[in-house]
């Protein structure tokens, strides 16, 4: 263990699940600052609960993809609207305008990143010299038809920055090695997982089950 190392509790992707969220939170050792690596919304049932909680806490967090999208949303720029984000501009506009206008103000000044001794807390991707867009997209590229391939950039070493573990989400695969540690998990149908940097160990939260009928009873 390293004792100078930042006591972390790196949290993945929420994705609208605040019930996980809020019991993650309150699981959390003493002494560890809660920090997130973006995709608040969209997915899960209470976006808006979840922004709250962050807002209201002043937790520091970086800004991920779905943000992205949904700001752009607000701004009233032109975006492709699914199901995740149909559901979560629903529910945001259905909040007062002093609540919208926080908002705004909020995920404006999300950074892209959060850099610790040792640590780089990013969506997708960190280097010194990658553009913004990877942060939140991680390296892609094209191919002649115009297909997106992501790279799995954490079994590269190419895109490896030494003496910084870059911890990110976006991806839901498992990832533990010195250079990358990937922390999200699949919330809301997957577990919510925080990620305690000093000792490398992860808490996790299960998603929430729905109560089954008792046998015999009406439907």
């Amino acid at each position: 263990m390293n004792v100078s190392a930042p006591k972390l509790a790196v949290i993945g992707d929420v994705h609208g699940s605040a019930g996980q969220l809020s019991a993650l939170l309150a699981r959390l050792p003493a002494g560890y600052e809660p920090i997130f690596v973006g995709d608040f919304v969209d997915r899960g049932p209470d976006p808006v609960a979840v922004l709250d909680t962050l807002i209201a806490n002043r937790f520091r967090a970086v800004k991920g993809n779905h943000d992205d999208k949904l700001f752009r949303a607000l701004k009233g720029n032109p975006v492709q609207v699914g199901g995740g984000l149909a559901a979560t501009l629903e529910r945001i506009r259905s909040q007062s305008a002093p609540w919208r206008e926080r908002l705004m103000v909020w995920l404006a000044e999300l950074p892209t990143v959060l850099l610790f001794p040792g640590i780089a807390v990013v969506h997708a991707y960190w280097s010194p010299t990658c553009p913004p867009d990877e942060h939140l997209w991680g390296p892609r590229f094209h191919d002649k038809q115009g297909k997106i391939y992501r790279i799995r950039w954490w079994s590269v070493p190419e895109y490896w920055t030494p003496g910084i573990q870059v911890v990110f989400g976006h991806y839901h695969m498992p990832v533990v090695t010195p250079q990358a540690v990937c922390v999200d998990f699949g919330a809301p149908e997957g577990p919510l997982a925080a990620y305690l940097t000093d000792t490398q160990a992860f808490l996790i939260e299960l998603p929430r089950q729905v109560a089954l009928p008792e046998p015999g009873s009406a439907l």
